[in-house]
């Protein structure tokens, strides 16, 4: 998998091209326009040329779509990578195309690990911290021990809030895998223009 801190200065340049070049063409900039007003950031016309025309077409969006897809249909990295690898020659945008998918896998995991694990200690301390809260109001003790019990009830509760909002993202990002993406070919677009 690729970290975007291990990606090159090249590939880094490349995904900022491609991203600047779909904000401008998303204002209506023409090709030529946007060659034009890239140039002084990537000298080399042929690679500027290159991404530009990928991203009038929205080919790595689509690519990403694609790996996301096949994510969602159980397909291990390596495959997904290979298939991706196909279609995009730059190895590392492919890399970084399928990488991103599996960041998100990972990020799924940890949310319904410790979703689950701060939900669960989150509500028993919500509990017991309740509990102790009420004891000691009732038996009139000092300020320091139902502060203390107080603070103890606050941070259960933020807790368990955190186990609900990391169970929120894992169920987000389950649909994401769950929920299968039809990724349109070049010739439907077209059709449907």
């Amino acid at each position: 998998m690729l970290d975007e801190n291990k990606i090159s200065g090249r590939g880094l340049k490349k995904l900022q091209l491609y991203f600047a070049a779909i904000f401008l063409f998303d204002k209506g900039k023409s090709h030529p326009q946007i060659i034009t007003m890239l140039e002084e950031y990537e000298p080399d016309l042929q690679v500027l040329t290159s991404v530009v025309d990928k991203a009038m077409y929205e080919e790595w969006d689509k690519l990403y779509l694609e790996a996301n897809s096949l994510f969602s249909k159980g397909a291990k990295y390596d495959e997904v990578l290979g298939l991706i690898s196909q279609k995009e020659p730059d190895k590392e945008i492919a890399a970084w195309i399928c990488g991103e998918w599996y960041k998100l896998k990972a990020l799924y995991i940890d949310c319904l690990i410790d979703g689950r694990r701060n939900r669960f200690e989150g509500i028993k301390w919500v509990v017991v911290s309740g509990i102790g809260v009420l004891f000691f109001f009732y038996n009139g003790s000092s300020w320091i021990t139902k502060t203390i019990w107080i603070i103890a009830l606050f941070f259960s509760v933020l807790q368990w809030f955190v186990g609900m909002q990391q169970s929120d993202i894992a169920n987000g990002i389950n649909r994401l895998f769950t929920e299968p993406v039809e990724v349109q070919s070049d010739s439907d677009v077209k059709q449907q223009q």
